[in-house]
């Protein structure tokens, strides 16, 4: 058994570094057909880090985990050339900052993300990239006050002290999707107050089954609306039923059961809405991955920067934030696990295992962020 723990290990290893683009000697794509020379190769460039691992599971040590960083420097032009890593695409800019301590000059250029900020649709600004209207786009230097305080300088970068760090945490969530709104079921079974026809649509008006104010008398109503045609029924194009007492403010219509195959096919169709916009109890869990540094351009002057990536991307590993979903989404009513009210138990609803990849994988998601801070170049121009 032992030994077939050790392969699963080491299959799992590999396919892991085939997925994040790791530096292997062969690279496959689905549906390829792989050669045995090939798998070896991959198998012995990857050996050191297998043997990492093995003494990891087998003596649950984490004494390997370290910053191992070493700056590679990796200059590109500002305004023309991008870097993608993790399926974000950073342009490299270039600005001047004043140090704290002597007004010296730097000049400073770096990966940074520019976002534009009707990107979530097409139909809204759709030349918004093209014309470079993006969102905010900032970086922090910071004066460091007292001296004496130990930032544990161990790496450099661009020739400048620098501190390393690296931030890998699961989070477990539980929380209420559309709290303010009914469930389905709730929905269908609302009880209606008013129904008014004008021109081409009805106002379906009915009580709400969790209203945000509680009041006996007069209870808490909403209503949607409905394009309907009832021409075939009747000729008048503006009047309100009373579901209450059963009568009209028209006085040509005395009933409304020549309507009512219409308000069922309404209530139908807004039953489906329901579905995806319920109120609904959720929990999941997901890992989130970032580096930070803080670079010394000086004894005061302190440059802070910081990397991620989008994890919804990474989800087979990284497990979703269902947080991050529109609320009143599929994606949101699918996400993870849907839990009964009252329900503080949580250890049966998924395989919490996937939610935080193995060490392994963790590494590689951080050995390629690394890479961008091998693109900050930095030069003291007042020397």
């Amino acid at each position: 058994m032992k030994s077939t723990i050790k392969l699963g290990l080491l299959v799992g290893a590999l396919c892991g570094l085939n997925n994040l683009n790791a530096d292997v000697p062969h690279v496959f794509e689905d549906g390829e057909v792989i050669r045995a020379e090939e798998m070896n190769e991959n198998f012995a460039s990857i050996n050191s880090e297998i043997t990492t691992i093995k003494t990891d599971v087998e003596n649950n040590s984490g004494s390997s985990w370290s910053e191992d960083y070493s700056y590679s420097r990796k200059e590109k032009t500002p305004g023309r050339d991008r870097v993608t890593v993790l399926g974000v695409v950073y342009d490299i800019m270039q600005f001047d900052t004043v140090s704290f301590y002597d007004h010296d000059l730097f000049t400073i250029k770096l990966p940074n993300t520019f976002y534009y900020g009707y990107s979530w649709s097409d139909e809204y600004y759709p030349r918004a990239k093209d014309l470079d209207s993006h969102n905010s786009v900032s970086v922090t230097t910071r004066e460091r006050r007292n001296y004496e305080d130990s930032l544990g300088y161990t790496h450099s970068i661009s020739g400048f002290p620098a501190n390393v760090s690296v931030s890998v945490n699961n989070y477990h969530v539980t929380d209420t999707f559309n709290g303010l709104s009914m469930t389905r079921a709730e929905f269908d079974a609302a009880t209606y107050t008013e129904y008014y026809f004008y021109s081409d649509s009805i106002r379906i008006s009915y009580v709400d089954a969790n209203p945000r104010e509680e009041n006996s008398e007069t209870p808490e109503t909403h209503y949607f609306d409905c394009d309907a045609d009832w021409s075939a029924v009747s000729t008048e194009t503006y009047w309100k039923w009373n579901v209450t007492t059963g009568t009209s403010d028209e006085d040509s219509i005395t009933s409304i059961d020549d309507f009512n195959s219409i308000l069922k096919a309404c209530k139908a169709t807004e039953s489906e809405a329901y579905a995806i916009k319920q109120r609904v109890n959720k929990y999941f869990a997901y890992t989130t991955i970032r580096i930070s540094a803080q670079i010394a351009l000086d004894a005061h002057t302190i440059l802070s920067v910081g990397y991620g990536f989008d994890e919804q991307d990474y989800s087979l590993s990284l497990g979703t934030n269902c947080g991050s979903f529109d609320e009143a989404s599929q994606e949101a009513q699918d996400c993870d696990a849907s839990v009964a009210a009252l329900d503080r138990n949580f250890s049966d609803d998924f395989a919490e295992e996937v939610k935080l990849p193995a060490k392994l994988t963790r590494e590689q998601y951080v050995d390629q962020l690394f890479t961008l801070l091998d693109h900050i170049v930095i030069a003291d121009i007042s020397d």
